[in-house]
């Protein structure tokens, strides 16, 4: 049998209307006095355990899954949260926003307080930037690179020296042992990794050529020269400059023995008519 005091509330309830309203008809006192009376019974008749009744209520009674249709999959909803909180517990610090970013823009702070998350501030609005971006993936954090600071590209390098080698000279000097910054011979069949090359232009001057042939490309004057082999050198000589002046010298040599040549021949000639007068 119920007890007086819980026979007491169901008389007033049942006394204080002359007839059963809607539930919402009700105000918030009024509300909060029938869910009181309705907990009380649900004790009284399971012996003291009412979780075990809503359980059985909610998931196994014909009368639970027709007005709460969906109680199988709040289940299993509350079921995920907790799983994902307790990954979120363990996870390392660096993983922590992301995946606190899969329900940060589904529950506030304090909901996700209640269910027992712990974060700081910082986190969660790193969260849910991360929510609003799309960004749900696990990686370390990746500072900023600038694009003239980024890895260089294999096409970049071909661009490179395809330049170098467009604007100076195959020289007979070879190099006993090449320092190479990166493997060139892979990029370029035109190039000689033990060859010198004599430049005919400054390295200042070609990598403006370059830039005013490839308006997009994505190339700083510092880089360049980090990336100019070591086999490019500047002419030293005038002989370095033209392989035409290495002809033209040995011409003109020439030149000068035949001139001397001729100068003592007709010497010897004018010596000899002055004998004869």
């Amino acid at each position: 049998m119920p007890s007086l005091n819980l026979r007491k509330k169901i008389s007033t309830l049942l006394h204080s209307h002359p007839y059963p309203l809607p539930f919402n008809s009700y105000s918030s006192s009024q509300k909060s006095f029938i869910t009181s009376i309705l907990h009380d019974v649900s004790s009284h008749l399971s012996g003291n355990q009412p979780n075990q009744l809503y359980n059985y209520f909610f998931k196994h009674s014909l009368i639970g899954k027709t007005y709460f249709p969906d109680s199988k999959h709040i289940t299993k909803t509350k079921q995920i949260l907790n799983n994902l909180k307790i990954m979120h517990l363990n996870a390392p610090t660096k993983y922590k926003s992301s995946l606190l970013s899969l329900i940060a823009g589904l529950y506030s702070r304090s909901e996700l307080k209640n269910l027992g998350f712990h974060f700081s501030n910082t986190q969660f609005n790193t969260s849910l930037k991360k929510a609003k971006n799309q960004s749900f993936f696990l990686s370390n954090y990746q500072r900023y690179i600038p694009s003239s600071k980024s890895i260089i590209t294999k096409q970049t390098i071909e661009l490179i020296l395809n330049s170098l080698l467009q604007n100076s000279r195959l020289s007979t000097i070879t190099c006993q042992f090449p320092k190479l910054l990166f493997s060139l011979e892979n990029i370029s069949t035109n190039f000689n990794p033990t060859s010198i090359y004599y430049l005919e232009k400054t390295k200042k001057t070609i990598y403006f050529e370059l830039k005013t042939q490839n308006p997009s490309l994505k190339l700083s004057l510092g880089i360049f020269y980090k990336y100019c082999s070591l086999n490019f050198k500047k002419a030293q000589k005038k002989t370095d400059i033209c392989p035409i002046c290495v002809e033209g010298k040995k011409i003109e040599k020439k030149l000068q023995q035949i001139n001397s040549s001729k100068f003592s021949l007709i010497s010897q000639l004018q010596n000899q008519k002055n004998l004869y007068h």
